[in-house]
Protein backbone atom coordinates (compact mmCIF):
# COMPACT_ATOMS: atom_id res chain seq x y z
CA UNK A 1 0.00 0.00 0.00
CA UNK A 2 1.00 3.36 -1.09
CA UNK A 3 1.82 5.55 1.83
CA UNK A 4 -0.76 9.06 2.07
CA UNK A 5 1.97 11.41 1.92
CA UNK A 6 3.38 10.24 -1.27
CA UNK A 7 0.25 10.25 -3.26
CA UNK A 8 -0.11 13.82 -1.61
CA UNK A 9 3.72 14.72 -2.96
CA UNK A 10 2.50 12.84 -6.53
CA UNK A 11 -0.37 15.56 -6.90
CA UNK A 12 1.89 18.26 -5.48
CA UNK A 13 4.67 16.92 -8.60
CA UNK A 14 1.91 17.06 -11.42
CA UNK A 15 0.77 20.61 -9.94
CA UNK A 16 4.23 22.00 -10.48
CA UNK A 17 3.90 20.27 -14.36
CA UNK A 18 0.16 22.05 -14.53
CA UNK A 19 1.97 25.42 -13.47
CA UNK A 20 4.80 24.99 -16.18
CA UNK A 21 2.57 24.51 -18.48
CA UNK A 22 0.48 27.14 -18.21
CA UNK A 23 3.22 29.75 -17.92
CA UNK A 24 4.89 28.05 -21.09
CA UNK A 25 1.55 29.14 -22.73
CA UNK A 26 1.63 32.40 -21.34
CA UNK A 27 5.00 33.06 -22.20
CA UNK A 28 3.98 31.84 -26.06
CA UNK A 29 0.98 34.51 -26.20
CA UNK A 30 3.33 37.22 -25.08
CA UNK A 31 5.78 36.81 -26.81
CA UNK A 32 3.80 36.53 -29.88
CA UNK A 33 1.95 39.37 -28.77
CA UNK A 34 4.87 41.30 -28.21
CA UNK A 35 6.83 40.25 -31.56
CA UNK A 36 3.62 40.79 -34.20
CA UNK A 37 3.53 44.63 -33.02
CA UNK A 38 5.68 46.73 -35.28
CA UNK A 39 6.29 48.96 -32.19
CA UNK A 40 8.25 46.17 -29.59
CA UNK A 41 9.86 47.38 -26.52
CA UNK A 42 10.96 43.64 -25.26
CA UNK A 43 14.35 43.43 -25.29
CA UNK A 44 16.60 40.39 -25.92
CA UNK A 45 17.89 39.88 -22.21
CA UNK A 46 14.64 39.93 -20.96
CA UNK A 47 13.67 36.89 -23.43
CA UNK A 48 17.08 35.39 -22.34
CA UNK A 49 15.75 35.56 -18.49
CA UNK A 50 12.31 34.19 -18.94
CA UNK A 51 13.28 31.13 -21.51
CA UNK A 52 16.42 30.42 -19.20
CA UNK A 53 14.19 30.53 -15.87
CA UNK A 54 11.65 28.42 -17.98
CA UNK A 55 14.16 26.07 -19.12
CA UNK A 56 15.41 25.54 -15.47
CA UNK A 57 12.02 25.17 -14.15
CA UNK A 58 11.33 22.23 -17.09
CA UNK A 59 14.63 20.41 -15.58
CA UNK A 60 13.28 20.44 -12.16
CA UNK A 61 10.05 19.08 -13.40
CA UNK A 62 11.36 16.40 -15.14
CA UNK A 63 13.59 15.50 -12.43
CA UNK A 64 10.88 15.28 -10.08
CA UNK A 65 8.78 13.40 -12.14
CA UNK A 66 11.15 10.84 -12.59
CA UNK A 67 12.00 10.37 -8.81
CA UNK A 68 8.61 9.29 -8.69
CA UNK A 69 9.07 6.61 -11.63
CA UNK A 70 12.45 6.45 -11.06
CA UNK A 71 13.25 6.40 -7.16
CA UNK A 72 16.92 5.45 -7.75
CA UNK A 73 18.01 8.86 -8.73
CA UNK A 74 17.44 9.88 -4.84
CA UNK A 75 18.53 6.63 -3.15
CA UNK A 76 18.48 3.51 -3.60
CA UNK A 77 16.09 1.44 -5.63
CA UNK A 78 13.75 0.87 -2.91
CA UNK A 79 10.70 3.45 -2.78
CA UNK A 80 9.94 2.49 0.70
CA UNK A 81 13.12 3.19 1.81
CA UNK A 82 12.35 6.15 4.52
CA UNK A 83 15.75 8.29 3.51
CA UNK A 84 14.72 7.94 0.00
CA UNK A 85 11.39 9.09 -0.03
CA UNK A 86 12.37 12.27 2.18
CA UNK A 87 14.79 13.31 -0.75
CA UNK A 88 11.75 12.53 -3.45
CA UNK A 89 9.46 14.74 -1.05
CA UNK A 90 11.93 17.40 -0.37
CA UNK A 91 12.82 18.20 -4.47
CA UNK A 92 8.89 17.62 -4.92
CA UNK A 93 7.99 20.61 -2.76
CA UNK A 94 10.94 22.41 -3.81
CA UNK A 95 10.00 21.89 -7.40
CA UNK A 96 6.40 23.43 -6.38
CA UNK A 97 7.57 26.60 -4.81
CA UNK A 98 10.03 27.13 -7.78
CA UNK A 99 6.69 26.94 -9.61
CA UNK A 100 4.84 29.29 -7.43
CA UNK A 101 7.43 31.47 -7.00
CA UNK A 102 7.85 31.34 -11.50
CA UNK A 103 4.67 32.00 -12.00
CA UNK A 104 4.58 34.92 -9.55
CA UNK A 105 7.55 36.85 -11.59
CA UNK A 106 5.91 36.06 -15.06
CA UNK A 107 2.68 37.25 -13.35
CA UNK A 108 4.86 40.76 -12.61
CA UNK A 109 6.50 40.58 -16.29
CA UNK A 110 2.94 40.63 -17.49
CA UNK A 111 3.28 44.44 -18.05
CA UNK A 112 5.90 43.83 -20.65
CA UNK A 113 3.66 42.17 -23.07
CA UNK A 114 1.63 45.20 -22.79
CA UNK A 115 4.04 48.39 -23.58
CA UNK A 116 3.86 49.68 -26.44
CA UNK A 117 5.00 53.54 -27.83
CA UNK A 118 3.38 54.87 -30.89
CA UNK A 119 3.53 58.31 -32.14
CA UNK A 120 5.90 59.33 -29.64
CA UNK A 121 3.82 58.58 -26.67
CA UNK A 122 4.28 55.45 -24.39
CA UNK A 123 0.96 52.82 -24.15
CA UNK A 124 0.33 50.81 -21.31
CA UNK A 125 -2.59 48.43 -21.25
CA UNK A 126 -3.54 50.30 -24.66
CA UNK A 127 -4.05 53.22 -22.89
CA UNK A 128 -1.44 56.52 -22.85
CA UNK A 129 0.64 56.24 -20.37
CA UNK A 130 1.54 60.33 -18.53
CA UNK A 131 4.18 60.53 -17.07
CA UNK A 132 3.16 63.74 -15.72
CA UNK A 133 0.11 62.34 -13.90
CA UNK A 134 2.09 59.05 -11.98
CA UNK A 135 4.64 60.29 -9.42
CA UNK A 136 8.59 58.96 -9.25
CA UNK A 137 8.92 56.87 -6.02
CA UNK A 138 12.26 55.24 -7.56
CA UNK A 139 14.67 56.69 -10.22
CA UNK A 140 18.24 54.75 -10.46
CA UNK A 141 20.26 53.17 -12.70
CA UNK A 142 18.11 49.88 -12.42
CA UNK A 143 14.61 50.44 -11.72
CA UNK A 144 11.99 52.92 -12.37
CA UNK A 145 9.46 53.10 -10.46
CA UNK A 146 5.65 55.34 -11.13
CA UNK A 147 2.67 55.36 -8.56
CA UNK A 148 -0.88 56.60 -10.02
CA UNK A 149 -2.53 57.01 -6.54
CA UNK A 150 -3.23 52.98 -5.93
CA UNK A 151 -0.82 51.34 -8.38
CA UNK A 152 2.73 51.11 -8.99
CA UNK A 153 4.41 50.81 -12.48
CA UNK A 154 8.00 49.03 -12.74
CA UNK A 155 10.21 48.79 -15.26
CA UNK A 156 13.95 47.45 -15.04
CA UNK A 157 16.69 48.69 -16.69
CA UNK A 158 16.96 45.77 -19.07
CA UNK A 159 13.50 46.97 -20.90
CA UNK A 160 13.76 49.14 -23.68
CA UNK A 161 10.98 51.06 -22.04
CA UNK A 162 13.28 51.81 -19.17
CA UNK A 163 15.95 53.29 -21.57
CA UNK A 164 13.08 55.01 -23.95
CA UNK A 165 11.46 57.00 -20.74
CA UNK A 166 14.93 57.81 -19.56
CA UNK A 167 16.25 59.53 -22.85
CA UNK A 168 12.68 61.13 -22.93
CA UNK A 169 13.19 62.73 -19.64
CA UNK A 170 16.90 64.05 -20.29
Amino acid sequence: MVPFYLVILEIFIYLSVAIWFIGMIYLIYGYFQSFLRKERVISWIFFGVNVGTTLILLILVILSLLAIFQPIIFGNDDISNESTLLNIAYFGISTLILAILWIIYLSSCSIYFTIFWKNDRLYFFGSYFDQTKNKKIIVNKHVLIYRNKIFFTIIFRFSKTYQYLTTKEN
